[in-house]
């Protein structure tokens, strides 16, 4: 206890970190390599902990629920806490004095290279490192961690600008870290990734987000251990490794606002992918979605882009998304606004997105540039019983709605870019055959922009509250025919109307 105070570290922290089981002591431990006040990613978090071998693997779980299970332990305990100011909850931060503890603990094994570390005197045990927010790139600094031969994690954080890092620094650096399981260069200027990378044979977690890579080395398809690979937000990367199958443990792959033009064949030999953020067609590779048919450990949210590359309808089919059931989140993208209509073919379009009915279990919906002329049933099917979101944006062609209203938990709808859309009629509440009842009983967001022919929407029952009994925000933009008048009920949270001059509406009293 004596030292405990000599630290300033209270003796009641103390207790709540003794008396916690030992494998929530070395996870929360752990997370001293992060500043104060950063904001941590409960899925980054999760990953790095699983580059550490501090999660089990249980016979019924996935390793990364494990991790979920640790997180919201240690929230529970209120060694982590959720900023107030964040709804989302897959971010948190430690307290000021819990991070004081978890450095106090791990003092000897983990470091931050922030202002005030003497690159003199490195610790000899040291395992993990960060370079933390606010502090510039310091050349003494990281060669004094090339003398820590048994180094574990470095990681970089994404606070603060782009890191000017020469390519032959890291470059120089990189092959004397062979013990490194947890790599972040995110934030760094580099423009290259050196082939020495393929000597970290125990790399687990490679993260190179945010810099300005063009390519991949080839030698970074030996790391076989490897199974997180974060590309985010490299736009200048515009092409995967031909052999990035051989990662067989893969298991997270985020390519998200990358520059990637299409994906290898042997995409679909990454049997134990778990995330795959975007699956990217070309005009040469329009086949390759059939791909996807190997990949059923999918899970969260999966964008498919440039579906107007698709050559035969079965290769859709082949890519098997009605069993993907851990999906959550499906965006299907045809192509661009200027080129929507290339080489169009509606009945086709609509083929393909027939093929491309997902798992019930959907809960979110995005379709983009479709080209065909009217949707396939499976869009508003009852069967997506716990679908909450739907988007249709850029549908030019489409000149009629499904029946969004029978989806009993869906709570935004959001319509954009109709071009032949004219009337909004009853087929939007029920189908013939469906239950009878309120429609569109949770919908809390309805959303029309920019359908320029659109001329009429009735209502089943004449006024905005009995037909959308829960709606909150109502968005009506740019539809210049259309013709009526509502009645907006004064609960009503938020209402945005502009440029729809013939249309009439009042709030009651």
């Amino acid at each position: 206890m004596w030292e405990l105070e000599n630290n300033n570290i209270l003796p009641a922290l103390w207790l709540s970190y003794h008396y916690l089981p030992s494998h929530l002591k070395r996870c929360f431990a752990y997370c001293s390599i992060f500043p104060k006040e950063y904001e941590i990613n409960k899925e980054d978090l999760i990953k790095l902990w699983m580059a550490e071998d501090l999660l089990p693997h249980k016979n019924n779980k996935r390793i990364e629920e494990v991790g979920e299970e640790y997180v919201n332990n240690l929230l529970s305990r209120s060694l982590f806490q959720q900023p107030i100011s964040l709804d989302d909850s897959s971010n948190f931060t430690m307290h000021e004095l819990m991070n004081d503890l978890a450095t106090f603990i791990t003092s000897e094994f983990c470091l931050r290279l922030d202002d005030r570390f003497n690159a003199n005197k490195l610790p000899s045990k040291i395992r993990h490192a960060s370079h933390v927010k606010a502090c510039a790139y310091d050349l003494e600094k990281h060669n004094a961690l090339l003398r820590s031969l048994h180094l574990r994690t470095f990681l970089s954080s994404q606070h603060f600008g782009n890191i000017q890092l020469q390519n032959l620094v890291v470059a120089n650096w990189l092959p004397t870290l062979t013990c490194l399981r947890a790599l972040s260069l995110s934030g760094y200027s580099i423009t290259e990734l050196p082939a020495s990378i393929g000597k970290l044979k125990l790399l687990r977690y490679l993260d190179l987000s945010n810099t300005k890579i063009k390519e991949l080395p080839t030698a970074i398809c030996t790391l076989y251990n490897l199974h997180t690979l974060l590309l985010k937000e490299c736009e200048d990367l515009k092409l995967l490794p031909t052999d990035i199958g051989k990662l067989i443990n893969l298991r997270h792959l985020d390519i998200t606002f990358t520059g990637i033009e299409e994906m290898p064949s042997e995409i679909g030999n990454l049997k134990d992918l778990q995330t795959l953020t975007d699956f990217v067609l070309s005009k040469d590779s329009g086949s390759t979605i059939k791909s996807l048919g190997g990949l059923q450990q999918l899970h969260g949210s999966l964008r498919i882009a440039g579906l107007k590359n698709v050559v035969d309808v079965e290769d859709v089919l082949a890519a098997n998304l009605k069993y993907k059931k851990y999906l959550t989140e499906l965006r299907l993208l045809w192509g661009y606004d200027d080129d929507a209509d290339i080489d169009c073919n509606p009945q086709k379009d609509t083929e393909i997105l027939s093929g491309l009915r997902p798992h019930g279990k959907i809960k979110a919906l995005q379709i983009t540039y479709y080209r065909g002329e009217r949707f396939p049933e499976w869009v508003a099917d009852l069967s997506f019983y716990n679908i909450e979101k739907i988007q249709l944006y850029g549908c030019k062609k489409c000149h009629q709605l499904l029946p969004f209203g029978q989806l009993p938990f869906l709570k935004q709808l959001e319509i954009m870019g109709f071009d032949e859309l004219v009337r909004v009629g009853d087929e939007f509440y029920y189908s013939d055959c469906s239950v009878t009842g309120e429609p569109f009983k949770c919908l809390e967001l309805l959303s029309f922009r920019y359908l320029p022919e659109w001329q009429e929407w009735s209502f089943i029952r004449g006024h905005v509250r009995g037909t959308f009994p829960q709606l909150k925000e109502l968005v009506l933009v740019d539809c210049p025919k259309l013709t009526g008048r509502i009645s907006l009920p004064s609960t009503m949270e938020s209402v945005h109307i502009s440029g729809c001059d013939k249309l009439e509406y009042f709030r009651n009293v």
